[in-house]
């Protein structure tokens, strides 16, 4: 019977339990691998055998001593029965093989934007939404460095513009009431951002979109119409950012702009003095991200 050099017993034994350090699954890939070049080797080795025992002469007057009589008219040799296992013990293996290949081989998507080591040069506008009788706009630039692609830290500068609300004319000429505002009208801010949350969603079947969850806080200086002096201001807030390029990204957040201001009227509970009033100013706003430089390289291929 003609045999392939490569026997079953030089063939990696697939049926161990699984691995669970990196190492032995990569050892484990690897024996897969070599079980499947065994497979396919005993594969073409076995055909091979049967067209060599189709060119031998057959005899009808001499009965083969192993035959074994399987049913009415079939008669199979015990060589053919080997042959038959071998091919069951094949598929067998190839099953387990491509199993345990599977298990050991993870491949992951890169994210579409890198954000690591990479300027991002921010322009947009915003308004605030909580204030009754003045609503403010801001046209926005801040600069920020993304020192991981989680972490950022930067500056941003915003310029003020404000216009009385409705309410605010309604109470003034119904009423003769006129109260005291405070306008901003220019700050700057030092920025940090953490995003810890990534994620992709797809649009209708058309694309995948690639976001990011990210927290702000700052500290900076304030200026109102209320003196020239500069005023102290905090902020806090939360935004998310869509990839929508390798290098431009649009950003929507909300913030909580924080600072003192000083009044000339006076709370009839605190028996005429005068004192300064903690403001909240609320804003909402879209950015659009430039991102220097406008390609990367990843680290590993895939």
């Amino acid at each position: 019977m003609g045999q392939s050099p490569l026997k079953l017993r030089h063939c990696v034994d697939l049926t161990r339990p699984s691995h669970r350090r990196p190492a032995d699954r990569l050892l484990a890939a690897r024996n897969a691998l070599v079980s499947l070049a065994c497979l396919l080797t005993l594969g073409i080795a076995t055909p091979a055998h049967a067209a060599t025992e189709a060119d031998k002469p057959v005899n009808d007057n001499v009965a083969e001593p192993d035959a074994v009589q399987t049913a009415p008219g079939e008669a199979v040799t015990a060589e053919g029965a080997e042959a038959a296992r071998s091919h069951t013990l094949t598929r067998e293996l190839a099953e387990q093989g491509e199993s345990e290949l599977n298990k050991a081989v993870k491949v992951f998507q890169q994210r579409y934007l890198v954000k690591r080591h990479r300027l991002e040069l921010q322009l947009g506008g915003a308004m605030t939404v909580n204030d009754p009788m003045v609503t403010h706009f801001a046209g926005e630039a801040g600069l920020f460095f993304h020192f991981t692609d989680s972490i950022a830290v930067g500056v941003t500068a915003a310029k003020y513009s404000a216009s009385d609300s409705p309410t605010a004319n309604t109470v003034e000429s119904n009423f003769g009431l006129f109260a005291e505002r405070s306008h901003l009208q220019a700050g700057g801010m030092l920025e940090a951002q953490w995003a810890p949350l990534f994620g992709k969603f797809a649009v209708f079947g058309l694309g995948v979109v690639q976001v990011d969850g990210y927290l702000i806080v700052g500290g900076g200086v304030e200026r109102t119409t209320r003196g020239t002096d500069l005023k102290p201001a905090g902020e806090i807030g939360l935004g998310l950012r869509l990839h929508m390029l390798r290098w431009l990204s649009l950003s929507a957040d909300v913030r909580d702009l924080v600072y003192q201001e000083t009044f000339q009227s006076c709370d009839t509970t605190s028996a005429g003095v005068c004192g300064a009033t903690l403001m909240n100013q609320v804003f909402t706003g879209l950015r659009i991200g430039v991102w220097i430089p406008p390609t990367f390289t990843y680290r590993f291929p895939r």
